[in-house]
């Protein structure tokens, strides 16, 4: 019979030699005493032959598993610096969401907390927050950013707001600056080209505008500025061979920018303005003039107050000691109107030229050409 040298080994001859001598019990008691030391170097043994093996394991994946990297914060410039007199249209944010059913009231605040405590545990400027969350009639959810951050100046940080939005909202699927379009006026339309039958009108124009002009999004049909008679008669008889043509663009920045460059159809440049209704009643922001638009006035100035040669906004009292602010009254000066010299400032009740310019838009009903 072979015989293991090692402890095990031994042990286990031992146990098999004696059970051929002794009886039953004797061969019971032996085998109660060394089992526990059978399964004590047994398991001893698989430990030693493991550890070598738990070393390699562990070197290997050291050698294997890259470091964890750290998490990625979508970043937002600090240098987004507060801005000042910023119009409500530039503040406004657009969070989509992809059906029309409405949000409960009590979510609204819930949606502006999330995104705010977000943009703040990911370090984002103080100021680059929003507030007045509320739903539209569209089932969009509008919000404000603070008053000196631009909308652009927020959407750095796009991903945390959806992000955080979502936490409210599953719905949410994008968020966006508002919506803002540009009416602009095309000068000198060729009436040959865009009247008269087989010519597909102006929404010829529109497609042209839309294939040549990158960019642009036109929603609706455009409109000749001249009356349609006028139009008609002109192609006809050539006389008056072409005419202005009114558009609204997606853009306020985008209109100026075609305002000074011009816009291209066919192959042909356009000169381009932007445009602005001028009724009867309208008045002029820099002279007080009633009928009458700002982009259409010269360099004179005449303050509605006083009738000083300055802007209403400049207006300030000449009294030393007198501090209110700038475009304010302060009853130490005298008010004159500029437009019929009366003891009142221009929009007073007491006006004859202004209720003459009420009561000529109140019987016209109609829109001006601007001019």
């Amino acid at each position: 019979m072979t015989v293991r040298t090692d402890g095990v080994g031994l042990e286990a001859f031992r146990y098999t030699d004696m059970t051929r001598e002794e009886g039953p019990e004797e061969h019971q008691q032996l085998q109660q005493q060394l089992k526990p030391k059978l399964q004590l170097k047994l398991q001893s043994r698989q430990q030693l032959a493991l550890k070598p093996k738990l070393a390699l394991i562990a070197t290997r994946r050291c050698e294997t598993v890259p470091p964890r990297a750290k998490s990625q914060r979508a970043a937002i410039s600090p240098g987004a610096a507060p801005m000042a007199g910023l119009s409500m249209a530039e503040r406004r944010l657009i969070l989509r969401r992809d059906d029309k059913v409405p949000l409960f009231n009590k979510m609204d605040q819930e949606i502006a907390s999330a995104i705010n405590r977000a943009l703040f545990h990911q370090k984002a400027p103080a100021h680059i927050r929003i507030m007045n969350a509320k739903r539209n009639s569209k089932g969009a959810i509008t919000a404000m950013t603070d008053p000196n951050v631009t909308a652009e100046m927020a959407l750095q940080g796009s991903d945390i707001i959806i992000t955080a939005a979502r936490t409210v909202d599953k719905r949410v699927v994008d968020v966006e600056e508002n919506e803002s379009w540009e009416t602009i006026m095309i000068h000198a339309v060729p009436h040959i080209r865009y009247t008269g039958k087989g010519t597909d009108g102006l929404q010829k124009l529109r497609d042209e505008f839309k294939a040549e002009n990158e960019g642009i999004v036109i929603p609706t049909q455009g409109r000749w500025l001249a009356n349609p008679r006028t139009v008609r008669d002109g192609r006809q008889n050539g006389e008056i061979p072409a005419s202005s043509v009114v558009f609204v663009i997606n853009g306020s920045k985008l209109g100026q920018s075609v305002a000074k460059k011009g816009i291209k159809a066919a192959g042909v440049w356009y000169r381009v303005e932007t445009y602005t209704n001028k009724r009867p009643d309208s008045r002029c922001e820099l002279r007080c003039r009633w009928g009458h638009i700002e982009n259409k006035c010269g360099s004179k100035r005449n303050c509605g107050y006083c009738s000083g040669h300055h802007q209403t906004s400049d207006h300030k009292c000449t009294l030393v000691g007198c501090t209110p602010k700038h475009g304010s009254l302060c009853g130490h000066m005298l008010e004159k109107c500029p437009n019929c010299e009366g003891n009142h400032i221009v929009f007073s009740s007491r006006c004859v030229k202004m209720r003459e310019a009420t009561d000529a838009a109140r019987q016209s009903g109609k829109i001006g050409l601007p001019g």
